[in-house]
């Protein structure tokens, strides 16, 4: 539990107003939650990223009222490609994760992430199927993402890519990729094909 109202004000030499504005604020943003005679608490980290908010694919499907699942391809620690090294500022190994996302059993989002090995060398052996790189990023590894750097295209989806989704080479997709920073370092970059309706 956070200090009361009473005992922010003190310590900061504040009018207990100012501590309980505060406080407002930061419940205002999802900061933090109040609950009438225990407390107030810090929330689990939201992912935001000036305009763009990173989400969790399963909030996503939730706006969607579709049902998610998620499928790994592919994991692993690779040499940083060529043309990620650059990008994440990192010339040496790298995580690799590549899944398939589902929304009602249909493949509609394939991605991979590129992330920097001492930022999350435990995360291949977490549940990548049921959780969010982006959660555990946050909550089990304590990097908060604060800033991205996001292109998007539309594309043909190549012969590799379109077997995925189950549809023909030149199917109309989405493009996306971004580099995750937490206090102005790059510590994942990551790229999205999305099927283009």
């Amino acid at each position: 539990a956070l200090p009361s109202e009473n005992k922010l004000a003190e310590f900061f030499s504040v009018s207990r107003m100012t501590a309980r504005k505060a406080m407002d604020e930061l419940e205002k943003e999802g900061h933090i939650s109040r609950i009438n005679g225990k407390g107030s608490f810090v929330k689990k980290q939201k992912h935001y990223s000036g305009f763009f908010r990173v989400r969790p694919f399963k909030l996503w499907a939730k706006d969607l009222d579709a049902e998610p699942s998620t499928e790994v391809l592919k994991t692993g620690v690779i040499e940083a490609p060529k043309e990620v090294a650059p990008i994440l500022g990192y010339p040496d190994q790298v995580i690799q994760v590549c899944r398939l996302n589902y929304l009602d059993k249909l493949p509609v989002r394939y991605v991979v992430h590129y992330l920097r090995t001492e930022i999350a060398a435990g995360i291949l052996m977490d549940n990548l199927e049921e959780e969010s790189v982006y959660e555990l990023l946050a909550n089990k590894y304590r990097v908060d993402i604060t800033n991205i750097a996001q292109d998007l295209i539309a594309i043909n989806l190549p012969r590799e890519i379109s077997s995925l989704f189950n549809v023909q080479t030149g199917y109309p997709a989405f493009h996306f990729k971004r580099v995750e920073f937490s206090n102005e370092q790059p510590v994942c970059y990551v790229e999205y094909f999305m099927r283009g309706e």
